[in-house]
């Protein structure tokens, strides 16, 4: 029962709890998970804490840069639930390399025959899977985004991080406030 719970939430949140159990009972849960759920969840716990990986979530949109805005729109369609914040589609080469961003609203006022190539912002800030916590919070202050993608060493896009996730990994207080007796 607490697999099917756990498989239901947020990647990043669904690792956080994984994460506070005892190794028994982590391992109990994740066997009992759907396989490329597990899969997924097994890829995150991996990222060392602390690190802009281990803060992550993988559910976010990617497309191919030569579509059509048309093309993106009903590409975001299909994928726009399963995703944790639509604020921004990633653009990316067959080798899921980070080639540009587009917000929602510049996408949405582009022409629709346009190709995502010619509209996207090439000048993508970004974190690298290995950054530290401090690195990853410092740069939400410093650039007051939403959300941060994050790359291996390849370019190679791994996920995101949201502002939501950067302040919990600062404060956790504010997320798990101590319960009053």
């Amino acid at each position: 029962k607490a697999s099917d719970i756990i498989e239901e939430m947020a990647p990043d949140e669904a690792v956080d709890l994984l994460a506070d159990l005892p190794e028994e009972k982590k391992d109990t849960i994740i066997q009992a998970m759907e396989k490329e759920k597990r899969e997924e969840l097994e890829k995150l716990l991996a990222y060392p804490e602390g690190t802009a990986g281990s803060l992550m979530t993988v559910d976010f949109i990617t497309l191919l840069k030569n579509l059509t805005v048309a093309q993106a729109i009903e590409q975001i369609r299909k994928h726009a639930l399963a995703s944790e914040v639509v604020y921004y589609v990633y653009l990316a080469n067959e080798q899921k390399q980070l080639l540009g961003v587009l917000s929602l609203r510049h996408l949405l006022l582009a022409s629709p025959d346009s190709t995502l190539e010619k509209i996207m912002n090439k000048r993508v800030k970004k974190l690298k899977i290995n950054d530290s916590k401090k690195k990853v919070v410092n740069y939400f202050r410093k650039y007051d985004y939403v959300v941060v993608p994050v790359v291996d060493e390849n370019n190679i896009i791994k996920g995101i991080i949201t502002l939501k996730d950067a302040i919990d990994a600062e404060m956790p207080e504010f997320r798990h406030p101590k319960r009053k007796k």
